[in-house]
């Protein structure tokens, strides 16, 4: 074995004298340094695991906030959307009283202008009748003022329908 050793280049003494001073070493480290190192390794777990449960309660209360937000938006989007139907409600009822009062108001200016127009066609027959009244009287006085023969009484006839004529084109 101490060929082998020989032959790797492995010197026992040497090997032995560092295995002691890597136990000295140890042993410094451990008396001095171990129990520091290991608090701090304790410290640093304990960091950790906080900010962790930190981490993960901020996550918790984040997905809670947004729940409210999804909560509160959905509210808002009915709010939304009922205040939208009764807008357009209002428009509509609106839009139809408007239509009846239109339409109302067309039946009265309808009304008004049937009564205007059979007053005015009741006042140019008044009117008719007093001309074809008048014009009869003044056939008359003319049948009366002289005799009348059959030339005479065409004559009449003829200038009685031209006057009726241009009496009812200036009805």
């Amino acid at each position: 074995m101490e060929s082998i050793l020989h032959s790797l280049g492995v010197e026992g003494p040497k090997v032995l004298t560092n295995v002691i001073g890597f136990l000295v070493f140890f042993g410094i480290l451990y008396k001095f340094a171990w129990k520091r190192v290991g608090d701090a390794l304790e410290s640093r777990r304990d960091s950790i695991r906080r900010q962790l449960e930190e981490l993960e309660q901020g996550r918790r209360e984040i997905e809670r906030l947004k729940e409210e937000y999804r909560t509160k938006i959905g509210a808002i989007e009915a709010e939304a959307k009922s205040r939208v139907e009764r807008i357009e409600s209002d428009a509509r009822e609106k839009a139809r009283q408007a239509i009846s009062d239109a339409s109302d108001k067309a039946h009265t200016l309808l009304e008004n202008a049937r009564k205007t127009i059979e007053l005015e066609v009741e006042h140019a027959r008044r009117d008719l009748v007093g001309e074809i009244a008048a014009l009869a009287r003044a056939a008359a006085e003319k049948v009366l003022e002289r005799e009348i023969n059959e030339d005479d009484s065409r004559k009449l006839v003829e200038s009685f329908l031209t006057d009726l004529e241009r009496s009812k084109a200036a009805v």
